[in-house]
């Protein structure tokens, strides 16, 4: 269920009386909650930009407390669509940020960084400190700043929860590596858990041979066999050039394995699968009945006889899932095979799919 809250401090709630609503888990972490409701709803005149909503149902983990961004207004129903309530991490502004020491991590900065009744969940995973300098920016928020440092850590993304205790929200935002988990969790098969596929590829910006200069024209070539590129032809075998001017690296350690991690993203052909799936929570093997856990950036695969056959057995991550908690029949997952251009390419799958 969904509820207008009049204010943080409020424990009185107004429901909405939605016959569906949906909240999109997405790679950012920025979720949405998004419903259509009559507009001779009782409550529906207190709808209005920046309105808080509540979203309690238990098969929606993580946060709960969202904003009204976007209202489309129709003749008999209007379109709601909220944001994440974020607004103490974009409540400060910081002149000029540059975290202490010699090199850090995404939990060193985070930990700079954190709100007041904010706290980062235990288990962050391991990422390869990067120089200081690196995250030096000037008049950011925090939020800005958990969104910049994302190029600096290549997987890194966030999931955030909160709550509120009279009237001041707090929370705690997990740190992930999207690509940690390796092991397949389940399969999806055509006609058993999974009713459609919709499948989207694109290799127009493919790039097997990668020239990169770092600050000042700087490159790695003298710890990489005197060559100044890096090269990955395990999708394709011609060689095919592309430059990338990483300025913001001054370390030529740091600079190759930038270089060798965007690479990967760029020699592979650009895979999306939207997939109409059975309840997300009862989806189980075919024959021995055991549950499927199916997380955000799980790995899966799909048994599908419309693809083509050299997709069946490829890895594929969850990158969104999209729970309808009263209509779990409606429930949809996003899966893609490059967690890096994950926002970007999902977009585009998607407003294909919704022509």
């Amino acid at each position: 269920m969904i509820f207008i809250v009049p204010n943080l401090a409020s424990n009185i709630g107004y429901k909405i009386n939605t016959e569906d609503y949906y909240v999109r888990q997405v790679a950012d972490g920025y979720d949405e909650l998004i419903f259509e409701v009559s507009i001779w709803d009782q409550y529906a005149n207190q709808i209005v930009e920046e309105t808080l909503i509540k979203e309690s149902s238990v098969d929606v983990p993580g946060a709960s407390l969202y904003l009204v961004k976007s209202i489309d207004r129709g003749k008999n129903t209007m379109t709601v669509k909220c944001s994440l309530y974020l607004d103490q991490w974009k409540s400060t502004m910081l002149e000029s940020y540059t975290p202490e020491g010699e090199t850090v991590t995404p939990e060193d900065i985070v930990s700079d960084i954190l709100p007041e009744r904010w706290f980062i969940q235990s288990g962050a995973p391991t990422f390869t400190p990067v120089p200081a300098d690196m995250a030096s920016f000037e008049y950011v928020t925090p939020l800005d700043v958990l969104d910049k440092i994302r190029e600096l850590f290549p997987g890194l993304t966030y999931r955030f929860l909160l709550g509120r205790s009279g009237g001041i929200v707090g929370g705690s935002i997990e740190i992930i590596k999207m690509d940690a988990t390796t092991e397949v969790s389940a399969v999806l098969c055509k006609d058993y858990n999974l009713r459609a596929t919709y499948y989207k590829g694109k290799s127009s910006s493919m790039v097997t041979r990668l020239y990169v200069t770092g600050k000042d024209g700087m490159t790695f070539a003298d710890i990489n066999d005197g060559k100044p590129y890096v090269e990955d032809n395990s999708y394709k075998g011609a060689t095919i050039c592309g430059y990338w001017k990483a300025s913001e690296y001054s370390d030529a350690d740091t600079l190759l394995a930038a270089a060798q991690a965007r690479l990967a993203e760029m020699a592979w052909p650009t895979r999306s699968f939207d997939c109409d799936v059975v309840d997300l929570q009862a989806v189980t093997h075919s024959t021995t009945g055991t549950p499927y856990d199916l997380p955000l950036f799980g790995v899966v695969k799909i048994a599908d006889e419309t693809i083509p056959s050299r997709y069946s057995n490829i890895v594929n991550r969850i990158v969104e899932k999209w729970i309808h908690p009263d209509h779990p029949e409606r429930n949809r997952i996003i899966l893609s095979t490059a967690p890096a251009r994950i926002q970007s390419q999902v977009q585009q799958l998607l407003k294909k799919v919704n022509q």
